[in-house]
């Protein structure tokens, strides 16, 4: 079924974009050696993922807001509703896919940079498997180099800027927050609440990472007990 699926799209980007489709010749051939219980995970994530943002209800004027983007399949989802969206991706083999992509859709922006508490520059550490194909792997780039899926010396400088402030300086509510940032969720979102800008947010999605991630478990618990403490109902930290 599968595999019928990526066939049908493989058609479908042919005849309507060429450019992009020959483009990601790598990309076909990889997936039609690799259509095992990865793509399967993929695909299911994604369904479950387009489910939740199906609840959202996003409209033309909305405002909606992904950061770590990747190539866009998220982003797709909340642009095909006609909402306004701003789509955040540091890592810069995922940003050419995702600004090809949206490159005639008015209302995506498409951003090539990272979403922190802070404005800085910082390195971006690739997955281990990232030296195998650069844009199938980047999903799983990372500010933190305690991930256990990256490879240390292999990295990208990249800008990071704050989205609290970003958000302040949109001035208006936002419908729906995406974020999968790879660790870094929690000093986000603290400062989010500190500002009080999370009461800007309508609703935000967090895919958390103290799984992969151990050592993150302390930080982590104890914004869930910041939450239910604060009450904080337009939080949902188990959106996978």
């Amino acid at each position: 079924m599968l595999k019928k699926l990526v066939h049908k799209f493989k058609s479908i980007l042919r005849w309507t974009n060429p450019k992009l489709y020959y483009s990601m010749r790598e990309v076909w051939h990889w997936m039609e050696e690799h259509l095992g219980f990865l793509a399967k995970r993929m695909s299911f994530r994604l369904d479950i993922h387009l489910l939740s943002l199906a609840n959202v209800n996003l409209q033309p004027g909305d405002v909606a807001i992904d950061c770590g983007a990747n190539v866009g399949n998220i982003t797709a989802r909340m642009a095909s509703t006609g909402a306004t969206v701003y789509a955040f991706e540091p890592n810069p083999y995922a940003f050419q896919i995702l600004k090809r992509r949206f490159a005639r859709a008015p209302n995506v922006h498409c951003i090539n940079k990272g979403v922190l508490d802070r404005n800085d520059k910082l390195r971006l550490y690739l997955p281990k498997n990232a030296c195998k194909h650069k844009i199938i792997w980047s999903e799983g780039s990372s500010l933190l180099s305690c991930k256990r899926d990256v490879n240390v010396e292999t990295f990208i400088e990249i800008s990071v800027i704050d989205l609290a402030q970003f958000i302040n300086d949109l001035n208006t509510r936002i419908r729906v927050v995406k974020m999968d940032v790879e660790g870094v969720e929690s000093q986000i979102i603290n400062k989010l609440i500190d500002s009080g800008l999370i009461k800007k947010i309508e609703l935000l999605l967090v895919e958390l990472h103290d799984k992969q991630i151990p050592s993150l478990k302390k930080k982590t618990d104890k914004l869930r007990r910041r939450i239910v403490a604060e009450k904080l109902t337009n939080i949902n930290l188990d959106w996978t």
